[in-house]
């Protein structure tokens, strides 16, 4: 049988275009055979969203699958995600998803299957921040990069890095503006 790590847990927050490690451990119990008489685990974790509907059932979107020490990840999500400790300890399916997008808040369910006996676990993940494009009020392009600044701490804001302009153009901002990034560049 499955004897997973439980947590009740808060939710875990990054901020955009970084990385985040959603926990998820969980041991075998015995049943007689020992440890070697198990069949590998089957590890699923799906994003889950939305208020359930009469069914009972909410929307769900698959992230990986993973067997016997291969993993495959859903189209959506390719480049993006992996069992880091997975490959080392087969009873760590902790999910990494990198390159992280406000889209990807959420709830993600780990699910673990030996045989017919199967645990779950959900975690919150709540992605923080927001890119947006600022323009001097009288001019376009009139701001140098410490007027940038300067007008972003003004606003409780920071200058947006190019990871974080790259995350949200996967989401789907599509502004056709130039304006400063962290590293100095114009995009």
């Amino acid at each position: 049988m499955v004897n997973m790590r439980k947590v009740t847990h808060r939710a875990v927050s990054e901020e955009l275009s970084r990385t985040v490690t959603l926990p998820c451990l969980f041991t075998l119990r015995s049943s007689g055979a020992g440890p070697s008489g198990h069949e590998p685990p089957r590890i699923k974790w799906t994003k889950v969203w939305g208020q359930r509907g009469s069914d009972g059932q909410q929307k769900e979107q698959a992230v990986l699958v993973a067997k016997d020490n291969v993993v495959k990840v859903k189209k959506a999500f390719q480049g993006r995600v992996t069992l880091p400790g997975y490959h080392v300890n087969r009873y760590n399916a902790s999910l990494a998803l990198k390159g992280l997008r406000s889209s990807d808040s959420g709830l993600y369910r780990c699910e673990v299957v030996v045989g017919i006996n199967d645990e779950q676990d959900t975690v919150p993940l709540e992605v923080t921040g927001v890119v947006f494009h600022y323009r001097a009020p009288h001019d376009r392009y009139a701001l140098s990069f410490s007027d940038a600044k300067r007008v972003c701490t003004e606003n409780a804001a920071v200058i947006a890095t190019p990871e974080q302009l790259q995350a949200t153009f996967a989401d789907g901002y599509d502004n056709c503006d130039a304006g400063w990034l962290s590293d100095q560049s114009v995009r």
